[in-house]
């Protein structure tokens, strides 16, 4: 959709306006004069004009918003608060989620960063895995000069004791983590600071299930190395310095294409992923 210079562009006054609705703070903003790039002249004088009353008529939209994010990242939440994670929703990682029609679990993933230690990025590393083991791999075929990690897979260098962590914390919160996150008075402590690592996978199959299990340090690595597209020669230089034989690193990679371990692919970038728009 091509918009004429000086026109307003409806794609962005609705997605002013969900950020609006979830971010009051932001609503202000608008109102204000500071400079908002997302927003061009005209959009921003339509959003200028709703009434502020009618932005706050339903009381509950951020919290059934923080809600689909929970059901996600409960331990994430329950490690960090549930007031804490509430703050997402007026951080530039929301707005920049909204308006590049991102997904907002995998914004608040990324705005939490280490906040949740090792099982807070266990699950953005699931909440990746989930959106890519859905995605539509364009431009992949046999021979492809340029490889990456499949976006189905999300490989994790965490400290040691994560994942038994994590599944604790789980049986913790019961099989109602979202009403046992609601009663939580306090954040949970986190786990005591590891010395060693532990090398995770997590791989979403074709109905959405994961599977996570350990891997080896030489192959999660290199699957971390390939997150964004290498050359076929780039990679193989990573797997001789993880240790592999430089005899047998071509043998090796076809063996880990085969696996739909690394995906392969024409051009830059590699590959296109198209699934549908998801929280």
């Amino acid at each position: 959709m091509k918009v004429e210079a000086g026109a307003i562009d409806p794609r962005e006054v609705q997605r002013g306006l969900c950020v609006m609705l979830l971010d009051p703070g932001y609503a202000e903003l608008v109102r204000g004069e500071a400079a908002l790039p997302e927003l061009g002249a005209a959009a921003r004088a339509m959003l200028r004009t709703i009434d502020p009353r009618a932005l706050g008529l339903d009381r509950f939209r951020r919290t059934r918003a923080l809600q689909v994010i929970l059901e996600e990242m409960p331990v994430s939440a329950a490690i960090v608060g549930v007031a804490a994670a509430e703050r997402f929703f007026s951080s530039p990682a929301l707005r920049a989620a909204i308006f590049g029609r991102g997904s907002m679990v995998l914004a608040f993933g990324g705005w939490l960063g280490d906040s949740a230690g090792g099982v807070g990025r266990l699950e953005f590393a699931m909440a990746r895995a989930r959106r890519g083991g859905g995605a539509v791999i364009e431009g992949a075929r046999a021979g492809g000069a340029m490889l990456r990690c499949s976006p189905k897979i999300a490989p994790l260098v965490a400290p040691a004791g994560t994942l038994a962590w994590y599944q604790r914390a789980l049986a913790r919160l019961g099989p109602t983590p979202l009403v046992t996150l609601a009663a939580q008075t306090r954040p949970w402590p986190q786990r005591p600071p590891s010395r060693g690592e532990e090398f995770l996978l997590v791989e979403a199959g074709a109905d959405g299930a994961l599977a996570m299990g350990t891997g080896s340090a030489a192959l999660v690595r290199l699957l971390v190395a390939c997150a964004a597209p290498r050359g076929r020669e780039a990679v193989a230089a990573s797997a001789v310095a993880l240790g592999a034989e430089a005899e047998d690193v071509a043998g090796l990679i076809d063996s880990l294409v085969g696996e739909g371990l690394l995906v392969e692919c024409e051009g830059l970038p590699c590959p296109s992923l198209r699934h549908p728009r998801a929280p």
